[in-house]
């Protein structure tokens, strides 16, 4: 998420301060805006909740806030979820408002950016889950696909390496990618080059469809408006925060 910067005076906020409120504005304001900070983070995990589809606990729990004397810093996390997760900030930044209004491309996803580490496609390729396939396991409750989906086919994928067609009389399920700049064009022979790009496993005769690539990566809405939030509630919040704070303070 792009940094936004708001600065408020005080009076303007909540009119002239007296002699006794002055010796006591930098601490009544530090107290203040750390109860903004937590209202700010409370009101955009609400706004997760409205905006997105079935988030995962992961996303809401992502807006954060450090407060330090006067000033207050609102952030997405960028901590991992687990090893082989993404963080937060990379994946909400294509749906948020931040730089562009309208859509942006979707962030590579942890399997994406794994595929190419491991060098079986370029930076062209796309891959999606062939959700109608049979060796395609259903949603989970959050309407996705299980990660451990993805983790047993990259799995598959890096034992088939560079061993090609020696690989193939191993018992289990076999994996192997259209294309895999790995091995080159002639994986699992001839009839392979009929099938269209995408990933497969086998075992005996059982062929399955798993991933195809797309050339671009899909198109996400921008809807969550993070900067927009962090300014209205603010505007709305700070006053009677930092009014209730000096009035503790001067007691």
């Amino acid at each position: 998420m792009a940094d936004k910067t708001i600065e408020f005076d005080v009076e303007s906020l909540i009119g002239k301060l007296s002699p006794v409120e002055l010796t006591q504005i930098e601490y009544a304001g530090g107290k203040a805006l750390q109860r903004l900070g937590y209202e700010l983070k409370q009101k955009a995990t609400e706004l997760m909740a409205a905006t997105f589809r079935d988030p995962v606990p992961f996303t809401l729990s992502s807006p954060k806030y450090l407060a330090n004397g006067l000033e207050l810093r609102m952030y997405i996390r960028q901590d991992r979820q687990g090893n082989a997760g993404q963080d937060a900030a990379r994946y909400l930044f294509p749906v948020s408002t931040s730089g562009t209004t309208g859509s942006k491309p979707a962030y590579p996803t942890t399997f994406t950016r794994a595929l190419r580490h491991e060098g079986i496609v370029g930076e062209s390729f796309f891959p999606y889950p062939w959700r109608e396939g049979r060796g395609v396991p259903a949603p989970n409750s959050y309407g996705n696909i299980p990660g451990s989906f993805y983790r047993e086919t990259l799995r598959g994928l890096r034992r088939q390496g560079a061993a090609g067609e020696k690989r193939t009389k191993q018992s289990g399920w076999q994996y192997f990618s259209i294309p895999d700049r790995r091995v080159g064009p002639n994986i699992r022979g001839g009839a392979a080059l009929q099938r269209k790009p995408g990933i497969y496993r086998v075992k005996n005769r059982d062929l399955q469809f798993l991933f195809g690539y797309v050339g671009r990566p899909r198109s996400v809405a921008t809807t969550f408006d993070w900067n927009g939030l962090i300014t209205e509630q603010s505007n709305a919040l700070l006053p009677n925060l930092l009014r209730l704070e000096l009035d503790r303070a001067t007691r």
